[in-house]
């Protein structure tokens, strides 16, 4: 059985970029904007830009989610040692 990050009815981290790569494609840039931007980088860095200004209010919101979810679940580190472990400098010891 697969595994999945998502849910099935929401995206996957390389299926949204790949989402944005083909919006960009087809983005109906001006006939300036494209005089200025030569290559498909600069479009896309431009495309992105668009959206981060439209969005702005959003991805902040999302950010502040994020924060004060991840403390509230205040995650511990796990550390577990071995001692029974043979290691390689043990016999540096003496």
């Amino acid at each position: 059985m697969e595994v999945h990050s998502f849910d099935d009815d929401q995206l996957g981290y390389i299926d949204f970029l790949e989402a944005l790569v083909r919006i960009a494609q087809v983005y109906p840039f001006k006939e300036e904007q494209l005089a200025d931007m030569p290559t498909f980088e600069i479009k896309m860095m431009h495309f992105l830009q668009a959206l981060e200004n439209t969005h702005k209010k959003l991805k902040e919101v999302f950010a502040q989610n994020v924060d004060e979810r991840t403390m509230s679940q205040t995650y511990q580190p796990c550390v577990v040692v071995d001692e029974d472990e043979d290691d390689e400098y043990d016999g540096m010891d003496g």
